[in-house]
């Protein structure tokens, strides 16, 4: 979760990534304004207002 832009997830993210590992990357929409420029055009994340909001998503992609 992006939410906060801490310097460990981004890190976390980028060694699963290279190690081929899918990453579901979140952001709450209050911090989303607060993403790097061109976060959007590499990955879309889910953006979220509330946990139940959060959990629906994520049950959706991990179903898909």
């Amino acid at each position: 979760d992006l939410t906060g832009q801490s310097p460990e997830v981004y890190f976390a993210a980028g060694l699963a990534l290279g190690l081929q590992i899918p990453v579901i990357w979140t952001v709450q929409s209050r911090d989303a304004v607060n993403l790097p420029a061109g976060m959007f055009n590499h990955f879309q994340p889910f953006v979220w207002d509330n946990t139940e909001e959060l959990a629906d998503m994520m049950r959706q992609r991990l179903n898909e």
